[in-house]
Parts: C-alpha cells; structure tokens; sequence
C-alpha cells in the first residue's frame, strides 16, 4: 500500500535524514486477518503448548 499515510511519513523522514537509512522503508501492505486469542478448534493440550509467558 504505497500510499499509505505510514509510507508517506517514512519517505519525509528518509528525505530529510538519509544518513540514517540503510534499506527501503517497511512494507505496510497490510497482512490481513489475524486472530488475537487462541483457535477455538484446538485442544487444551495443544492452547497450553502454544501459550506464551
């Protein structure tokens, strides 16, 4: 997503400092859904081995 507000920041910012660049900005092309808590198809033992902290 080029044209994205983030993209837009990032570019200024490279415009204004390019000594502080290495590489191309980052990729805000969204990553699409993402589910945020455990999968209601898995098994205790298996959310247990998954759980993370």
């Amino acid at each position: 997503m080029k044209g994205s507000k983030h993209h837009l920041v990032y570019q200024r910012a490279r415009v204004r400092h390019p000594e502080r660049w290495s590489r191309d900005t980052r990729d805000w092309t969204p990553a699409g859904p993402v589910r945020l808590g455990p999968s209601p198809n898995l098994t205790p033992a298996v959310q247990e081995q998954k759980h993370i902290g």
